[in-house]
């Protein structure tokens, strides 16, 4: 009876989703369409938070733990954004505190949902991370976005952690990006999404809290190559308590 429930919880919870997704989808597509580049981000950030929010309406509770506030400290030009990834809830942790629009990356079988699809063709920089031409083409693509002004959402641990551990190594491209680029990487931890909604199998949707905390900025010019700049950003993960207790 226990696990019906959960599952019901579950669908009703990506019903919601689903609702939320229809509802912006033809606003995100008329800004991406018809609007440059600085009124289309603000609609898209607009949307992206609006789509967040319907995961308040079953019971999953966000808290910004200074980290609004301290994006009154970022740049007022791009930025890079990294993040733990633990959860599809990590995505709309982030974008309920952004005050700005940043660009994540996407699986670029995502695209190729109906409806969905087109929303990440619009929203994401897709990427095939089993093809090295396409993670050329994508940082390429980063590349050219952050030089016009934009910023980017990354997780560095490269796909959702199913791990027992906290974290799992980073991959080097983000810090590479920085690193050649100049722009700075602010760090994200998010704490909890996992509890309220796991990646493992079966899916399992709990009420609960899931907070987001903003760390200082990495700047590419106070490191001496893109390695330790990986390596002290991935300290800072180290040191916050991302495993948080369920709540």
């Amino acid at each position: 009876m226990i696990r019906i429930l959960q599952r019901s919880y579950l669908y009703f919870g990506f019903f919601l989703f689903g609702l939320a997704m229809v509802a912006v989808y033809p606003l995100v597509g008329l800004a991406h369409i018809s609007l440059g580049k600085k009124r289309s981000e603000n609609v898209k950030l607009w949307c992206m938070k609006f789509w967040a929010s319907s995961f308040y309406t079953f019971g999953v509770w966000f808290v910004h733990r200074g980290s609004i506030a301290a994006q009154k400290e970022w740049p007022s030009g791009s930025v890079i954004i990294v993040a733990n990834h633990n959860s599809l809830l990590d995505t709309p942790a982030l974008y309920l505190m952004l005050k700005r629009f940043a660009m994540p990356l996407a699986k670029i079988e995502l695209t190729k949902a109906p409806i969905f699809g087109h929303l990440c063709s619009w929203i994401t920089l897709p990427v095939d991370r089993r093809s090295n031409e396409s993670r050329l083409r994508a940082m390429t693509d980063m590349r050219q976005y952050l030089e016009q002004g934009g910023s980017l959402v990354i997780f560095p641990e490269g796909k959702t952690n199913k791990s027992a551990q906290a974290l799992q190594p980073f991959e080097p491209g983000a810090f590479r990006l920085s690193f050649e680029t100049g722009i700075p990487i602010v760090p994200v931890a998010i704490r909890n999404t996992r509890y309220c909604l796991g990646s493992g199998s079966p899916m399992i949707l709990r009420p609960g809290l899931v907070s987001t905390e903003a760390g200082a900025i990495f700047k590419p010019e106070d490191f001496p190559n893109a390695l330790s700049l990986q390596k002290a950003v991935y300290r800072w993960f180290v040191e916050q308590n991302i495993g948080m207790p369920k709540v």
